[in-house]
């Protein structure tokens, strides 16, 4: 048996260890350069390349810029030239790099199976699957119909997806899935302002601002944009004293950063605007106001009292009273903001065509302004090529 003293073993160990070490910090004894036989276009090993694209994680569409190494997006920041990110980037459009390298994310064609599970096949697997399919509902006729499901896609995209499925029969649909949906907005500019899209929105050239649950610098519509111009809107320090009103029932940070939040239960906000419109009305505090334009907010408005509107939104009727029916009548400029899960309601399109009369009311506000011009006019010529904010 080997005599092997304790100093001995702990001097033996120490040597063996250090020379682990030591082995781990050198260079490795071979290293491979793997040549390019067929380099693809604009990729030099060690020099990035940047290309123009535009962010999906919200219904925004901020134009963002992806670093690329070696084939490979290393980096997203937002693009300079676009009009809607103006070279910023929300947390979301950070994350979609985590998206992207996602390892659980699909990376070929997969077939679902009698378990409910999916299994991988080939491209060329897929795409004779997939040919099938598509000849076998062209052969039926009327009796085929072909389901496209996409995300929200916009432009040239939307257009060849149409063309494509009118093409192969006239049954086919596409179906697109937005989680956040803007249908009634839409459609009550429709109903106001005749055109069935989103509108674009200059709150840095407001001097008053009222939002019913539109967390405009979280999720609604393009919160980047909006964040960019309520800087504007409500600077820190200023000679500038605009007024920003929340309505809603929870302290978001939308809400958080207005100058008055007025606290309702939830999916009763159109109550508070209700009272608001009643309160101007009973004061005739829009002496400017014509009496046909008078006449149908009457009507909109019906038997709503300044209290029943309190009552059911459960606020205090002196901020309906006092505090905010004293301000949107001397306003020059003004803006009514109308969002969050009540708008998706049955009273979504009503409310949202109450906002939108109000707006429409307002001519001397920037988002009158904005939504009568062409959307061509809104934006850089050098950029006329990004795809316009129409859905």
């Amino acid at each position: 048996m080997l005599d092997l003293r304790r100093r001995d073993f702990l001097k033996l160990f120490g040597i063996a260890g250090t020379g682990a070490v030591l082995s781990g910090c050198g260079e490795p004894a071979t290293r491979y350069l793997i040549p390019y036989i067929n380099p693809p276009e604009d990729v030099v090993p060690g020099k990035a390349v940047y290309y123009a694209t535009t962010c999906r994680e919200c219904p925004a569409g901020c134009g963002m810029l992806a670093k690329n190494r070696e084939g490979r997006i290393v980096k997203v920041e937002g693009n300079p030239a676009h009009p809607v990110s103006g070279g910023k980037l929300c947390m979301r459009g950070q994350a979609s790099l985590h998206g992207l390298y996602n390892p659980d994310r699909f990376t070929g064609p997969m077939q679902r199976n009698a378990a409910g599970g999916f299994d991988p096949i080939t491209w060329e697997r897929g795409e004779a699957i997939l040919a099938a399919k598509l000849s076998e509902a062209v052969r039926k006729g009327d009796s085929g119909r072909i389901v496209v499901m996409t995300d929200l896609i916009t432009g040239s995209l939307r257009d060849l997806t149409g063309f494509w499925l009118s093409e192969m029969g006239r049954r086919n649909t596409h179906i697109m899935y937005e989680p956040w949906s803007y249908e009634p907005l839409k459609k009550a500019n429709q109903a106001v302002f005749g055109r069935d899209a989103i509108p674009t929105y200059r709150l840095d050239e407001l001097d008053f601002l009222i939002s019913f649950n539109a967390g405009f610098l979280e999720t609604w519509i393009s919160n980047l944009e909006f964040a960019r111009q309520y800087g504007s809107f409500h600077p820190i320090s200023s000679e500038r004293k605009n007024t920003f009103i929340f309505v809603g029932p929870r302290l978001s940070m939308t809400a958080n950063n207005a100058d008055l939040w007025i606290a309702t239960r939830p999916g009763t906000e159109y109550a508070v605007g209700l009272g608001i419109i009643r309160a101007i009305l009973d004061k005739n505090l829009a002496p400017e106001l014509p009496a046909k334009g008078r006449a149908a907010l009457a009507s909109m408005v019906g038997n709503w009292s300044v209290a029943k509107s309190a009552a059911v939104a459960g606020c205090d009727p002196g901020l309906i009273g006092s505090r905010v029916r004293s301000r949107p009548h001397r306003s020059r400029r003004q803006k009514v903001c109308r969002g969050g899960s009540p708008s998706r309601d049955l009273r979504g399109p009503f409310s949202m065509f109450a906002q939108c009369n109000r707006n429409r009311r307002c001519r001397k506000s920037a988002v009158h302004r904005q939504i009568r011009r062409p959307l061509s006019d809104r934006l850089q010529p050098a950029i006329l090529s990004y795809p316009g904010r129409q859905g």
